[in-house]
């Protein structure tokens, strides 16, 4: 069950469905975190650069893989990479043989999670990470 309020950090989230996004951020907001939803991945590292530079990183990313119109999530990680090699970054998709679901660390992921997926699911995955990565 998940309670409110217990997330802390800044999580950037990436999908190119409006509903998934709100959604996803208010699920994030209840649970605690501070978070911000683009909808390919320009925009995603155009967010995290200018927060990075304002001294507002993200503590971790969470990236749709295919993205119709924009810069897709396997694209967005290797970038994010190279920003950040520490950042823990989740890869979600409703393509659960998408070669990115079976090895994620090949394409600079964390970890991924299968959609649809239970808020407590994502909730939990980011809360392990996050404390992985200190």
């Amino acid at each position: 069950m998940l309670n409110a309020g217990n997330g802390r950090g800044r999580i950037l989230f990436m999908d190119d469905d409006q509903t998934m996004r709100e959604m996803v951020v208010t699920l994030l907001q209840w649970t605690g975190y501070s978070a911000l939803a683009t909808r390919d991945g320009r925009e995603a590292l155009s967010i995290f650069e200018r927060a990075d530079q304002d001294g507002l990183s993200f503590n971790a990313v969470i990236l749709d893989l295919v993205v119709k119109k924009g810069m897709d999530g396997v694209d967005t990680a290797a970038a994010l990479h190279n920003m950040n090699c520490k950042l823990p970054v989740i890869a979600a998709s409703g393509y659960s043989n998408h070669a990115v679901m079976a090895a994620p660390g090949k394409y600079f992921f964390t970890d991924c999670i299968n959609k649809p997926y239970r808020p407590a699911q994502l909730i939990g995955k980011l809360e392990f990470l996050l404390q992985l990565s200190g």
